[in-house]
C-alpha cells in the first residue's frame, strides 16, 4: 500500500513538472507591432478629447441645453442631502466587537 502511494505520489510531481515546462511564454501582441506604429496609430489627446477647455465658458453653457435651468434647481434642491457613509470609526467598531449594528446604522 505505501508502495502505491509512494508511486502515485511521483507520478503526480512528475506530471505537474512536465505540465510546468509545457508552457510557453509568447509575446503574440508585442511581436505584431513596433512602438513607432503604435506612436503612428494612436490618435494625440487633442484630437480625441472633445471636452471643452475649463475656461471656454459658452462651451460649457451650451452643455445642457434648454435644461440647465432645470438641472441647476434640481441641484440646489439636493443641497442639504446628507449621505450616508459608514465611518472609519464603524469599522473600527465592527472589528473590535464583531457586531455589525454600526455598520448598519447610516442605513436605517
Amino acid at each position: 500500500m505505501i508502495a502505491k502511494l509512494k508511486s502515485l505520489l511521483i507520478a503526480l510531481v512528475l506530471i505537474s513538472c512536465l505540465q510546468v515546462s509545457a508552457h510557453e511564454y509568447r509575446d503574440l501582441l508585442q511581436k505584431t507591432t513596433t512602438v513607432q506604429e503604435l506612436k503612428n496609430l494612436l490618435l494625440p489627446v487633442s484630437q480625441w478629447n472633445k471636452i471643452p477647455a475649463y475656461n471656454n465658458r459658452a462651451a460649457w453653457n451650451q452643455l445642457s441645453g434648454k435644461y440647465k435651468a432645470q438641472l441647476i434647481a434640481a441641484g440646489e434642491k439636493q443641497l442639504s442631502y446628507e449621505w450616508k457613509v459608514v465611518k472609519a470609526t464603524d469599522y473600527l467598531e465592527y472589528e473590535w466587537t464583531g457586531s455589525r449594528v454600526a455598520m448598519e446604522k447610516p442605513f436605517t
